[in-house]
């Protein structure tokens, strides 16, 4: 968010109270609230409280050109509070998301989806003019939700701007606010700016916009305005048209290059939107999935816990290993070995899951989260057992996150025969290919038999006696770890 921005709470409550905590500490001028139920002359921390149908004649004037942040829980009335205000002329609005009093370091919760429904009018707000997401607020986990549309294997995706990238050889990987485009957009907008700088920007990056200058700087200037022009008027009537006509980008190892599009996505930057929808292929998702949760957990946890837990790659990307669809895999781990120390290539689990359903019971070192999640998801009912208790307050963070119902404990003895039993330890010396051996941790699914116990074998942790290399696509090899 803009700390310039002055910003109304509607809603007094905890969660508004909250809220604005987190907005004075950084700055943000809070105008009032809004409140249904506000007396005359009430005030919150020092800031007047009005009741929306109630606002002093004098005041609205200001607080319209103010954005306003609905705090409320109760997803039924956001609506009738959304079309009360744009009836009184306010055109900036912005839900919170409804996930719970979760309030994370730097706004995490306000990335989620409903961020996203707000601004184009998803929710049904037909009478909004426009409306505003908060910006600067670093990505988190970004999964199906915010996946527009699927075809074949591509999908739209709302992507958060700040993960985008032009593709010219020059700036890539770089922001869009030093894109040539993005200036002469502002310059649009605002009127301030210098052309002659702009146009030296241009030809600073003359292998990527070169084709569009072969005309005369100032008739690509008015083609460029005409250009903006169709897309503001596009705007007014929400993100359907971007919506309809997305950009097209390809994963980079950290970032979204677009390759194609680029003026529609500096557009939806300089009007300080959140995302853009971008058109990927299923597999670039899967990677930027796989690569923004993988992250978010090693920067959250201890050092010490992250370098030694698991990493999935989901069960939703089904072309992960094409010719083993027909075995059911369904958990591939991709295993982090000691990533905070070593820049290995990583190896991966594979076991195949069994048919039965039933109880899954995790036992053991490492929060194996993600193969609890997939489990979850395919109907297992999960307990985790941890014997160390910083290791369940790994996973209750993690699973706080996803908003999954796993219970988590910590215990000592093992549980009793579940018919899926997830066993790890950590005790294993893997030998990479070419290299010196390494340390890294070993999970073993089995399918316990009713009545039985576990193998013998497992209980005496014996070693894996042979490993085969499979080749899964053009970016992993896998391998597939065999028992005795």
């Amino acid at each position: 968010m803009d700390d310039r921005v002055p910003v109304v709470l509607y809603g007094g409550g905890m969660r508004g109270r909250q809220f604005f905590h987190r907005l004075h500490a950084r700055g943000v001028p809070v105008l009032a609230f809004f409140d249904a139920n506000a007396a005359e002359g009430a005030r919150f921390f020092d800031r007047p409280v009005y009741a929306p149908q109630a606002i002093p004649t004098h005041e609205l004037g200001t607080l319209r050109s103010a954005l306003v942040i609905i705090t409320l829980q109760n997803a039924g009335i956001h609506e009738e509070v959304a079309g009360l205000l744009v009836r009184q002329g306010f055109t900036k609005l912005l839900y919170l998301p409804l996930t719970g009093d979760r309030f994370h370091d730097e706004a995490d919760a306000l990335l989620l989806r409903e961020t996203y429904l707000a601004y184009t009018g998803e929710h049904g707000i037909r009478g909004m003019c426009t409306v505003l997401p908060l910006t600067e607020v670093r990505p988190v986990e970004y999964t199906e939700h915010l996946i527009l549309e699927e075809s074949g294997d591509f999908m739209i995706a709302a992507l958060p701007l700040d993960l985008l990238a032009t593709d010219g050889r020059n700036h890539a990987a770089e922001s869009y606010v030093h894109s040539p485009v993005l200036r002469l957009f502002s310059f649009f907008s605002t009127g301030m700016g210098d052309l002659t700088t702009i146009e030296e920007s241009f030809h600073a990056h003359e292998e990527e916009f070169g084709y569009l200058l072969q005309k005369s700087f100032c008739e690509y200037v008015n083609d460029r305005q005409n250009l903006y022009s169709r897309f503001t008027a596009a705007l007014g009537d929400g993100m359907k048209f971007f919506q309809t006509s997305p950009a097209y980008g390809v994963w980079r190892d950290g970032y979204f290059a677009i390759e194609d599009g680029n003026h529609r996505t500096a557009f939806l930057y300089e009007k300080n939107l959140f995302f853009a929808p971008v058109r990927v292929t299923r597999d670039d998702c899967q990677r930027w999935r796989n690569r923004t949760v993988a992250d978010r957990i090693i920067r959250e946890l201890p050092d010490e816990t992250a370098a030694r837990i698991f990493f999935w790659h989901p069960y939703a990307n089904k072309s992960l290993i094409p010719a083993m669809q027909a075995d059911r895999i369904l958990l591939r781990f991709l295993l982090i070995l000691e990533r905070r120390l070593y820049d290995k290539e990583s190896e991966c689990l594979l076991y195949r899951l069994p048919k039965t359903r039933g109880f899954a019971v995790f036992f053991g070192f490492p929060p194996v989260s993600y193969p609890m999640l997939a489990l979850s998801m395919e109907g297992y009912n999960v307990l985790a057992y941890f014997e160390e208790k910083q290791d369940a307050r790994a996973a209750e963070m993690f699973f706080s996150l996803y908003y999954q119902d796993i219970a988590v404990m910590q215990k000592k003895e093992l549980p009793c025969m579940p018919k899926l039993l997830v066993v790890t330890w950590d005790c294993f010396h893997a030998h990479a290919q070419g290299s010196a051996p390494f340390r890294c941790h070993i999970l073993v699914l089995v399918d316990i038999p009713e009545g039985q116990g576990p193998p013998t074998w497992l209980l005496e942790k014996k070693e894996i006696l042979r490993k085969d290399c499979i080749r899964a696509n053009g970016h992993y090899y896998i391998k597939a770890w065999e028992m005795n």
